[in-house]
C-alpha cells in the first residue's frame, strides 16, 4: 500500500507522522488508529 493510499483510507482529516510497518508493508497513523 501507498502512503498516499494508506493516508486517504486511515487518516483523511490530520496531519501526523507516519510510521512504516515492516512487517506487512504498510503506514499506521499513530494518532488516529
Amino acid at each position: 500500500m501507498s502512503k498516499e493510499l494508506a493516508v486517504e483510507l486511515k487518516c483523511p482529516k490530520y496531519d501526523v507522522k507516519w510510521e512504516h510497518v515492516l512487517f506487512d508493508d504498510t503506514y499506521t497513523c499513530p494518532t488516529c488508529g
